[in-house]
């Protein structure tokens, strides 16, 4: 059944629900998760350490959405950006479409009290609503593990 997920945890980081079609890969520190049969884009998810003292701001996630459009020379207007909560942590999530290469870009930033994770997906722009619903699904069960 196409709705099936494995909740599949990564120890002392996270955990997503992925859709049991899809495949997963660890490459160094980045995590690749695709659909290898018939799928079009794929998802990329990293962590790193937080390294504000206290709890995340609305602010830090708008900004750190910011800096990344900046560093890949987007125009990224903050009312494009999203700010909401995933698994009880601020998040913050916006696409882009990459006009020279007509790539489909989404992104989100989920802040936990001292770690980040950061979570790309792309496709090209004539995909960008073919997996939608299973994309919005994983970044949604992700649920911070508790620290080694």
């Amino acid at each position: 059944m196409a709705n099936e997920v494995e909740r599949i945890e990564w120890p002392g980081y996270f955990a997503l629900d992925v859709p049991k079609s899809w495949q997963w890969s660890e490459d160094g520190r980045v995590i690749s998760i695709f659909s290898p049969e018939g799928g079009v884009g794929a998802m990329h998810v990293s962590v790193a350490r937080h390294s504000r003292p206290g709890y995340p701001s609305t602010s830090e996630v708008v900004e750190l959405a910011q800096s990344l459009a900046s560093q890949r020379g987007w125009t990224l207007p903050a009312d494009m950006i999203r700010v909401t909560k995933i698994g009880m942590c601020l998040a913050s999530e916006f696409t882009y479409l990459e006009p020279a290469e007509r790539i489909f870009w989404q992104v989100w930033y989920i802040l936990g009290k001292d770690r980040c994770a950061f979570i790309t997906y792309s496709c090209d722009e004539v995909d960008s609503n073919k997996e939608e619903a299973e994309r919005t699904k994983l970044v949604e069960s992700f649920r911070w593990q508790p620290s080694p």
